[in-house]
């Protein structure tokens, strides 16, 4: 592989109303905007062939969400589509979920039962049983179209912290 590739950047995530994605992410995460871009004015091709989108959709804003320490959340509000549309399950093709690491599960968990956000489970992973190095996540019920979990991870944090 000729180029550097750096981890990702950005999850972009299609939401019914803007304004409402940026309330949640940053009273449950803490997110800062990075920027915004307010309504892209381009024309059916553009919107088909460079995003892929349906050409009769057009994008009314978008936002970049720094959370924490890792990829940004792109947030989208798009116009034409519709919005009743039943999200995908994370067992259908093209379903997906986003994870967010955070030092204490029970706690982030608490914090989002007291904003009225449901959870699912919390459970135990573990990578090895031998080394019992495994974490800790709790399921959100889906935001918009995305299920969400949290997760603590303790050998990566461990192993973080020794390498210090």
């Amino acid at each position: 592989m000729a180029e550097q590739i750096y981890g990702t950047h950005h999850i972009g995530i299609t939401v019914p109303d803007i304004e409402q994605g940026i309330a949640f992410f940053e009273a449950v995460f803490g997110a800062v905007t990075v920027f915004r871009t307010g309504p892209f004015n381009v024309d059916e091709a553009f919107m088909q062939r460079k995003l892929g989108a349906a050409p009769h959709t057009r994008i009314r804003d978008l936002v970049f969400l720094r959370c924490g320490e890792g990829p940004s959340v792109e947030l989208f509000e798009y116009s034409g589509e519709d919005s009743a549309a039943r999200p995908k399950r994370v067992s259908e093709v093209g379903g997906v979920h986003l994870c967010f690491e955070v030092d204490d599960v029970f706690a982030s968990a608490e914090r989002l039962r007291d904003k009225g956000i449901e959870l699912l489970l919390i459970s135990l992973l573990l990578a090895d049983i031998r080394r019992a190095d495994g974490g800790i996540v709790a399921s959100v019920r889906h935001f918009f179209s995305f299920a969400l979990s949290l997760l603590a991870w303790r050998s990566a944090r461990t192993a973080q912290a020794s390498s210090k």
